[in-house]
């Protein structure tokens, strides 16, 4: 009685994990069911989660919700349709499986689509001269902004190329500098565990509930 049972990361891990997709899955189905005049902020808010996730390097996760995302028999409109499916083919390509990203993102014709689209087929296409001379017809002001430049993942690699720094300079007149995105609570708190605790960094043995 009264035993405090001890339990490994990668098993809070793994049990936080699935409570989190259980509990967006479940809310966002009740949702869409109950309250369909309002699936522009079910949409938005099905979105933020998924960025979150993705910029938080919860690629696992993210991947599972993005897919629910994809799969969802009404949105909005379609452009959240459309970044539920450039984040889809993100995730995947940030979890090193490049060729089912490039499956998913040139699934759609996107030719007729706006130049952020546009630009994220080329980048996850790795088409990165292309990519370059469409950020400078985009210029300055368009739908993707410095900052989108600076910290979304769909252009990590990009931002590696020397190229991007001298276009950067181009568009928007000033070097390029990188911009930290904080890290969330939970990743704080493993973090801090990790610190104090550098056994759980391995599996560990311990009797599980």
């Amino acid at each position: 009685m009264n035993q405090r049972l001890k339990i490994s990361l990668e098993y809070f891990s793994r049990t936080y994990n699935v409570l989190y997709e259980l509990a967006t899955k479940l809310t966002h189905t009740i949702w869409r069911k109950l309250l369909k005049d309002d699936l522009e902020d079910a949409d938005r808010k099905l979105n933020e989660i998924c960025i979150e996730l993705i910029n938080s390097k919860q690629l696992g996760l993210g991947d599972e919700i993005l897919s629910f995302a994809c799969d969802q028999k009404r949105h909005h409109n379609d452009l959240y349709k459309n970044v539920f499916i450039v984040n889809r083919a993100l995730s995947k390509y940030l979890s090193k499986k490049k060729e089912e990203a490039i499956v998913i993102i040139n699934t759609k014709d996107w030719s007729a689509s706006s130049d952020d689209f546009k630009l994220a087929h080329l980048t996850l296409n790795e088409l990165y001269d292309d990519a370059f001379i469409l950020m400078i017809k985009i210029g300055d002001n368009g739908k993707v902004s410095k900052e989108d430049y600076k910290t979304w993942p769909l252009f990590l690699e990009l931002r590696k190329e020397e190229k991007f720094k001298e276009t950067f300079k181009e568009v928007f007149n000033e070097e390029y500098t990188i911009l930290d995105i904080p890290k969330r609570p939970i990743q704080e708190l493993i973090g801090d565990l990790i610190k104090k605790n550098p056994e759980l960094r391995g599996k560990t043995k311990e009797k599980q509930p």
